[in-house]
């Protein structure tokens, strides 16, 4: 079901050449967290960057540096949940979010288990652990313009 969905994600719109990041394990997260860039070698110059912003993201997201989380995102990013519907817009509202989300949830971290890159547009399935309430998965769709996420589509909870 989880690959079927990322299908249909890239189907609805995201066109063009996709390459898919996919290692046995969790040797992927392990890759991305070291700052690894041999393990894994993306197919176009668009890729290295968007995949390394969202790199930069997970680490900071990981290492609870709201500043540094927040400066991966564009001033006026807007975050959408599954059914498309505008959760907040901008960096101010994102940080509230992440500050109250953190407080909420100490111990969470993100795995990154997938990714595909199709142009500025990356898909990740990711774990996050450390929940209050237990581990889930996530699907997020991230847009990148100026080298900055610029949306942010999520199906799961964060």
């Amino acid at each position: 079901m989880k690959k079927g969905l990322l299908l249909i994600l890239l189907a609805a719109g995201m066109g063009g050449q996709a390459w898919s990041q996919q290692l046995p394990g969790n040797q992927l997260a392990e890759a991305h967290a070291s700052g690894n860039k041999t393990a894994v070698k993306p197919k176009s110059t668009t890729a290295a960057t968007g995949g390394d912003m969202i790199v930069k993201a997970v680490r900071a997201y990981n290492e609870k540096d709201l500043d540094a989380y927040v400066a991966c995102f564009s001033p006026d990013v807007e975050v959408f949940n599954a059914s498309g519907v505008l959760m907040f817009k901008g960096a101010d509202k994102l940080k509230e979010h992440f500050e109250n989300f953190f407080h909420a949830n100490p111990k969470v971290k993100r795995r990154i288990i997938d990714r595909v890159v199709t142009g500025n547009k990356i898909v990740e399935r990711e774990e996050l652990v450390g929940l209050t309430g237990g581990g889930q998965s996530v699907t997020s769709v991230y847009e990148l313009d100026n080298g900055l996420i610029k949306s942010f589509f999520f199906i799961g909870e964060f």
